[in-house]
């Protein structure tokens, strides 16, 4: 009998997915972007994968892939409209999501345009939302070298490791979570220059609709301030000439208080790098004290950037997208409670001091003489 119920079993695993489907028969989406149409509410496009190209040899002379676009009143409508031109859509590969500025100045909340993305299981919410100033759809037209514009994009947010001026990318998942809190917060920018792309700047997003857009000397600001800073280069003047100071790490630590029903925040930055370039033709990297003064100029020069940037967000913009209201939640969460759906007022009003400390590793070969 117990060979009997073996022979049966085997038969069952050898009987394979009997739901599974051929990938030429789906439609692999890497991307998706939404716009806003002339009549309807929404237009989607989607940037599909065509498994036959990517697979072929000849697959680096073009893009092996389609971008199609389908104007609807929801999103899923818009989506399921898009069969009648596509195979059924597979979103498991879903790279990068993009929503256009005009989409997000419209009357639809951004929840609303996130909201069938995060309820279907097929989508992944590890995907990285930016948004674009112009059509969404013309940047996914853009193929560098033949490489997709969705797969140019995911690569260049590595880039971060390597540049000062761009934010940590930003998922679908962790938008949700900061629309679900109420807060402010931002997302990265990708532009077309050319026939090129490229990350620039970012988009606040208040009370789930476009709010504003920083340049990128405004996001490096923001990073040097409560960001993260894994390497990237920044400029200062010394004795009126340029130098390059190239950041090997950073981090930063926050002292909140409150009195007198006001907030405090002490924020200091610690800063290490190397003099990686110096247009002072007197310069002497050798001698200690010349060191000191491209310190203290970098110090400087950081310190005063960065308090613009805070003034221009405390007086002009008046909200809050540096983390700093998870400083007051973590460490007055009674008070918290109470004012967290107003939390930008207060951020507005608070008092900030911002300190910096500057490590000078190394300073390449270059010096004069001794």
């Amino acid at each position: 009998m117990k060979k009997y119920i073996v022979i049966i079993f085997c038969t069952l695993l050898l009987a394979g997915c009997w739901d599974s489907r051929n990938l030429e028969d789906l439609s692999l989406v890497i991307g998706v972007g939404l716009d806003k149409p002339e009549e309807e509410n929404v237009e989607v496009t989607q940037q599909i994968l065509i498994p036959q190209k990517a697979s072929s040899q000849q697959s680096s002379s073009g893009d092996t892939t389609k971008v199609t676009s389908t104007p609807g009143e929801t999103v899923h409508q818009a989506l399921k409209t898009a069969s009648l031109k596509n195979h059924p859509a597979f979103s498991q590969h879903l790279r990068i999501m993009l929503f256009s500025e005009a989409l997000l100045k419209d009357n639809i909340p951004l929840d609303a345009l996130m909201n069938q993305f995060i309820r279907d299981n097929g989508t992944r919410r590890s995907c990285n939302v930016m948004t674009v100033p112009d059509k969404t759809k013309d940047i996914f037209k853009i193929s560098d070298q033949g490489e997709p514009a969705s797969n140019t994009i995911y690569d260049l947010t590595e880039n971060n490791s390597v540049t000062i001026r761009m934010m940590e990318p930003v998922t679908l998942g962790e938008i949700s979570e900061k629309i679900a809190k109420g807060e402010t917060f931002a997302l990265p920018q990708v532009r077309q220059v050319g026939s090129r792309l490229e990350i620039w700047g970012a988009t606040i997003i208040k009370n789930k609709f476009w709010y504003a857009n920083l340049t990128p000397l405004q996001v490096q600001n923001m990073n040097l301030f409560t960001g993260t800073v894994k390497g990237g280069v920044t400029f200062a003047k010394h004795d009126n000439h340029y130098l390059s100071f190239e950041v090997f790490s950073s981090k930063y630590n926050v002292k909140t208080q409150y009195k007198h029903g006001k907030f405090k925040f002490i924020v200091t930055r610690f800063v290490e790098g190397r003099l990686s370039e110096d247009w002072n033709p007197k310069e002497d990297s050798f001698k200690e004290s010349y060191i000191n003064e491209i310190k203290n100029a970098v110090k400087r020069s950081i310190h005063s950037d960065v308090m613009a940037f805070i003034d221009y967000m405390q007086h002009e913009l008046k909200v809050d997208i540096t983390g700093l209201g998870d400083q007051v939640r973590i460490h007055y969460p009674d008070k918290w409670k109470k004012i967290s759906s107003d939390w930008d007022h207060h951020f507005s009003e608070s008092d900030i001091e911002y300190k910096v400390k500057v490590a000078i590793r190394d300073f390449g070969t270059k010096g004069m003489s001794q």
